[in-house]
């Protein structure tokens, strides 16, 4: 009986005790875990698209400090835009070119997150992303989180005394009008000392033919299709404000000659800053497009220019 009970003691010397157990995976990092991601289109690399025509997102991470993440050298991601806020299932992780790589997939992206070997995976991956999908309990708390997060980097100095109902007003008219174009951040901009509520929005993926639209033409199309109804969305939010000036957007139209194979692509940076009240009547119809857009300062590349809408 000795005999037995020392082997057995000799034999626990070599088996893993429980603290050495190999741990349980992330629930991040298990296969099929529905999770949303939490960063904004600037902190993400658009890196081209699959065979299947999916789009590939990529994010490269660093770490600035212990235990402090950088995704694409982006370290004020939190408030570089709003989170995208889309689902995603985590399909895989392994090694790509000495780096651990995570991947997640939906219908439409493929995202990967590009991690140094060094690091803890899992810790870097719940920095960036939530367990559940974007309209479980812990997504919504989030979205709110960094909506006000937002609000106090954008409405500061001059934009101080805006409420804090007119910000989250202003804030989600931002996230929302826009629609499927997108918004890749918002600011707060001084333009001949007057302060804006400034919304750089996406581009829609559109290329105008520069044989069929000069340059006139294809901010007049875009201001009718896309800014106007933007703009006019902001109406109802913009209470009397003595430093809320008005709203700029901006916006890139990109264009080039269709029977040239060899011209390259060029992109218009066209910037709309539009007063309150002129906002505000146009919403109310008060005055026509064309009266709107005589009011606001239009700037295309730097030089400020007229728009006539209509023939």
């Amino acid at each position: 009986m000795k005999t037995v009970a020392a082997l057995v003691a000799f034999v626990g010397l070599f088996a893993p005790s429980v603290a050495q157990q190999k741990p349980a995976p992330s629930p991040l990092l298990t296969k099929g875990a529905i999770v949303t991601l939490k960063l904004p289109p600037a902190a993400v690399a658009f890196g081209g698209a699959t065979f299947a025509s999916k789009g590939i997102w990529v994010v490269t991470v660093n770490e600035s400090l212990p235990g402090v993440y950088v995704p694409n050298s982006l370290p004020d991601w939190r408030t570089a835009g709003f989170p995208i806020l889309t689902d995603f299932v985590f399909e895989k992780i392994g090694k790509v070119k000495e780096m651990t790589e995570a991947e997640y997939r939906n219908s439409a992206v493929n995202l990967k997150f590009r991690i140094p070997p060094h690091l803890d995976a899992a810790a870097v991956v719940r920095e960036f992303l939530i367990l559940g999908g974007r309209s479980s309990s812990e997504t919504l708390m989030y979205r709110d989180e960094a909506m006000r997060r937002i609000a106090d980097h954008v409405f500061q100095a001059e934009l101080a005394t805006v409420s804090a109902e007119q910000r989250l007003a202003l804030l989600n008219l931002a996230s929302s009008s826009a629609g499927t174009i997108g918004v890749r951040g918002v600011a707060r901009e001084t333009y001949k000392e007057r302060a804006y509520f400034a919304v750089d929005l996406n581009g829609d993926g559109l290329m105008y033919n520069t044989l069929q639209l000069g340059e006139s033409q294809r901010v007049a199309r875009v201001m009718n299709e896309r800014l106007f109804g933007i703009l006019k969305a902001f109406g109802a939010a913009l209470k009397a404000s003595p430093d809320l000036y008005g709203i700029k957007l901006r916006v890139e139209i990109e264009h080039a000659d269709f029977l040239n194979k060899l011209g390259t692509l060029s992109t218009d940076k066209v910037d709309v800053y539009a007063p309150s009240d002129l906002i505000r009547k146009f919403a109310e119809a008060d005055i026509t497009n064309q009266d709107f857009i005589d009011g606001c300062i239009v700037i295309v590349d730097g030089n400020r220019v007229k728009v006539v809408l209509a023939g």
